[in-house]
């Protein structure tokens, strides 16, 4: 299995700048099943300016935190087992 993660900022607007670090940030998990086949996790995050915790995000997936396929180019922290998802198959 592995787990697609889904980053959404939220915008930069003037409620953000006042009280963005009391707004919690949101990990939404889901399993999307297949047809014949083994299940994977979508994990939806909705963040502000401080990013991603990613120890939330490897409490939600598990071991799937080092298949993890992303919506949009993240830099993965080291030594926090964490990587990305490698399929010729899948891509194609």
């Amino acid at each position: 299995m592995f787990c697609v993660l889904n980053v959404n900022r939220r915008e930069n607007t003037f409620f953000e700048k006042i009280f963005g670090s009391f707004i919690k940030d949101n990990y939404n998990l889901q399993t999307i099943p297949v047809y014949k086949g083994a299940p994977f996790f979508l994990l939806d995050v909705s963040v502000g300016k401080k990013g991603i915790r990613w120890e939330n995000v490897i409490s939600q997936v598990g071991k799937c935190a080092g298949r993890m396929i992303s919506t949009e180019l993240i830099d993965l922290p080291e030594g926090m087992n964490l990587g990305f998802f490698e399929s010729d198959v899948l891509y194609d």
